[in-house]
């Protein structure tokens, strides 16, 4: 558990995180679901896990959907910890129809009988206990480092969420979805769900560097048709029209930042070619590209996730290039971004360039 892992990767567009482990041999993979992770550790995932050794958090699930509700506030320690945890079930569904009450009279109008004037009722009062209930969580809640929500439907997400004085706001940054399918409401769930959660999964290398590959390449496919889209075929990306107050390698910089802000990969190349420069080229003037001295830092800075990668494993762009304040590309990024430099370490492999040097 003490031993350095030799490298990591990230992949955001996945429910799961894989990790290179030491202990374990370079044709496999540890993986662990990326939703165990707050979105503040998420940068830094063996600093957290590292920290829950010492000062294990908790966790708050919460499933209703049905007319049932399960809830548990669960301890990050190997025993899973159990600190609160309450179900109950109100009947709310129309047998054999199906659909709640209320879905039902906004559909077809206010029906008189006795069965769904108890459904109703019963549908006021579970939201009344699920909130109380929440309310005596607010605690635990407000120091919870995830909140896992399982809501069926949008009614059933707003009893828990964002309602007048909610111990669960909207857009609070805890709350994360279930990344697996999920069945009725009770404890035996949430205790199987919980236990999927905090496993890990051991891959195949190959196989997941197979699927990134496949991933960034169909997103660059799609970021080419859009950039088909938005500009008129037979545009000659070599032409500029310089003013005479700017020097020529200021003019250079205007049509590359144009091409990285526009994600035009093959025309950063072309021009570069055409006009003999450098994929390291040095933007001008420098004082207003002190913070961002290469296209690398500036597609970096930009969040260009195709230009990054075009720039790194086609055109082989220096990452070790520091800008003013000494930071590289990486060091530039914003978490995403570092991320993605982590997958591109991954796909390319150790031995495609220094990668340590650049601090990825």
């Amino acid at each position: 558990e003490d031993e350095k892992e030799t490298a990591y990767l990230i992949d955001t567009k996945s429910a799961v995180s894989y990790f290179r482990s030491s202990s374990l041999p370079d044709t496999q993979l540890l993986g662990i679901y990326t939703s165990v992770f707050p979105r503040s550790a998420i940068d830094d995932p063996f600093k957290y896990l590292k920290s829950q050794k010492s000062s294990p958090g908790h966790s708050v699930i919460l499933f209703i959907g049905g007319g049932h509700f399960a809830g548990v506030v669960i301890k990050h320690d190997p025993k899973h910890t159990i600190l609160a945890h309450r179900a109950f079930h109100r009947y709310t569904t129309r047998r054999k129809q199906g659909g709640s009450q209320s879905a039902n009279d906004n559909a077809h109008g206010k029906a008189h009988s006795a069965g769904s004037n108890l459904r109703r009722y019963n549908e006021q009062a579970l939201i009344q206990e699920v909130r109380d209930l929440l309310e005596s969580w607010r605690a635990y809640i407000q120091s919870a480092q995830n909140i896992y929500i399982r809501a069926a439907g949008a009614s059933n997400r707003k009893i828990l969420i964002g309602y007048e004085n909610a111990p669960i706001p909207n857009k609070d940054a805890k709350v994360r979805s279930v990344p697996f399918s999920t069945r009725r409401a009770t404890m035996p769930e949430i205790t199987r769900v919980w236990e999927l959660l905090t496993s890990t999964i051991i891959a195949d290398t190959a196989t997941i560097q197979k699927q990134i590959k496949d991933k960034l390449d169909a997103q660059a496919a799609r970021d080419f048709q859009d950039d088909k889209k938005l500009h008129e075929p037979g545009t000659d990306v070599t032409e500029t029209k310089p003013k005479h107050e700017k020097s020529e390698m200021e003019v250079h910089t205007n049509q590359l930042i144009s091409n990285v802000k526009r994600s035009r990969s093959s025309a950063i190349k072309l021009y570069l070619k055409s006009n003999r420069l450098s994929p390291n080229v040095i933007l001008e003037p420098q004082e207003l590209y002190h913070h961002t001295p290469t296209l690398l830092h500036y597609a970096t800075s930009v969040g260009q996730k195709h230009v990054i990668r075009y720039l790194i494993s086609n055109l082989h762009a220096d990452l070790t290039i520091r800008n003013d304040s000494g930071q590289t590309a990486y060091q530039l990024a914003s978490p995403t971004i570092k991320m993605f430099f982590r997958t591109l370490r991954f796909e390319l492999g150790e031995e495609f360039t220094t990668w340590d040097a650049a601090h990825v």
